[in-house]
């Protein structure tokens, strides 16, 4: 029995060292950055408020967010729940955060697994090692040394990636499993992250995948995901007397974002009174006490819908007013933005901040070579257009709030699987290339 296992255990190694090899330097690197950074490296921003939601709930039991005097639906409860579980062993001090440190450290470093194995579906193992090194930008390893919801979404996009690839080569019901469960995580964490059932369906539609299998587990998924949502949507009813399936944190990003862009129309010439002021006046009533006041409990929720009113507002106005300038913002000029920028506000070892927006505009360069190429063989063309659109289809959904680097480095995993795919095209048009040149020598 144990000498069978051993073996099974060294086959694997074996069969598998390049990526676990490319895991452990993550890994390295990733506790090297901590070493360099120190335990209690922070923003004091919405890391700590996601580190003292979760001390609260362990203690309490009732989620918040920013006050923990209050509950709150602003955010999804899975980062919540998550560093409660940690709270109840570690407490509250800097155990706490050393214990989390470790488990983003550690989730950071597997997204190279995922990374790894989805290029080397496709590709040879050393694209699929090119894919994975780029995990070890210091903007990766300092954004895996804070507790935001950016590193797991990171390891849940790429196991939904490497899932959605599977089942599209012929998969069998452990990877529904696998990228099932992914994408339920995923939203518990950031429920923008919804939008990936798009490009997964179009995916598996195009590669032919059994129809009745696949309406049989679309229909599995959807009930798994209502006995959370439900749920979650009467809670929110009964703490805020709103429909909230999935929070109200949507309304200040949004309104951000109609002031960025071209042509959005100035504040000094809206009509904020009639067209928000009086709305949310009408909408407050059913909020008021005895006393005709907002009881406090209501007030973020209250101020959030009334920014999520004037950035509707505000939307419409500047596509009545410019509508060309309306579009290039939203379609191109704020996605860009998302698109070049580098999540990396601290640095670690030094490495300045104009490197890596410098190396991450030439992988995008590389990438839209590749998809260029894509457009004239046929190899690979559904993988990669599938990892186009899941990544380009985030970014656009992004760009409807406010245009922030941070929002680019959830759905890196997959560019740098596309990365991965499409440099084995453009290894193959080069050579293509050099064959030709040597034959028209004279």
């Amino acid at each position: 029995m144990k000498r069978g296992i051993r073996t099974r255990v060294a086959a694997f190694f074996r069969r598998e060292w390049l990526p676990c090899l490319l895991v452990l330097a993550l890994l390295a690197l990733n506790l090297a950055a901590l070493r360099d950074l120190g335990v209690g490296h922070s923003l004091l921003s919405d890391d700590a408020s996601y580190v003292n939601s979760g001390v609260t709930l362990a203690q309490t039991g009732m989620l918040t967010m920013h006050d923990p005097a209050v509950p709150s639906a602003q955010v999804m409860p899975g980062m919540s729940a998550l560093i409660a579980l940690f709270s109840l062993v570690f407490g509250d001090g800097k155990w706490l955060w050393a214990a989390l440190k470790l488990l983003w450290c550690a989730m950071g470093a597997l997204v190279g697994w995922f990374v790894y194995h989805s290029v080397r579906l496709y590709a040879p193992a050393w694209c699929a090692a090119a894919a994975t090194l780029l995990l070890a930008r210091t903007d990766f390893l300092w954004c895996d040394n804070l507790i935001l919801t950016e590193t797991p979404t990171m390891l849940c996009f790429s196991i939904l990636l490497y899932a959605a690839l599977r089942l599209g080569r012929g998969g069998g019901r452990m990877y529904f499993l696998l990228g099932g469960g992914a994408y339920f995580v995923s939203i518990l964490f950031r429920p923008n992250m919804a939008i990936n059932i798009l490009f997964v369906a179009g995916y598996l539609l195009w590669t032919k995948v059994p129809l009745r299998r696949f309406w049989k587990q679309g229909l599995a998924l959807a009930l798994v995901m209502l006995c959370f949502f439900v749920p979650w949507t009467v809670r929110n009813a009964v703490q805020f007397k709103a429909f909230l399936p999935v929070g109200f944190g949507a309304g200040n990003p949004v309104l951000l974002g109609t002031y960025q862009g071209v042509g959005y129309p100035p504040d000094e010439e809206l009509d904020y009174q009639t067209n928000v002021d009086a709305v949310m006046a009408r909408r407050s009533e059913k909020y008021l006490d005895e006393t005709g006041s907002v009881p406090y409990r209501y007030q973020k929720y209250l101020s959030l819908e009334a920014d999520g009113v004037k950035a509707a507002y505000r939307q419409k106005e500047w596509l009545r007013r410019d509508p060309a300038g309306f579009f290039l913002s939203y379609l191109v000029l704020k996605p860009w933005e998302i698109m070049k920028g580098v999540f990396y506000w601290g640095q670690v070892w030094e490495l300045p901040h104009g490197a890596l927006k410098s190396l991450q505009k030439l992988l995008l360069g590389l990438c839209a070579l590749a998809l260029l190429t894509t457009l004239f063989r046929r190899k690979n063309r559904p993988q990669l257009l599938f990892l186009a659109a899941a990544y380009l289809g985030n970014i656009l959904f992004f760009s409807l709030g406010f245009a922030l680097d941070r929002y680019n480095i959830g759905v890196m995993p997959a560019l740098c699987v596309f990365f991965g795919v499409g440099l084995d095209a453009l290894a193959a048009a080069c050579g293509r290339l050099g064959r030709a040149l040597r034959l028209e020598r004279p």
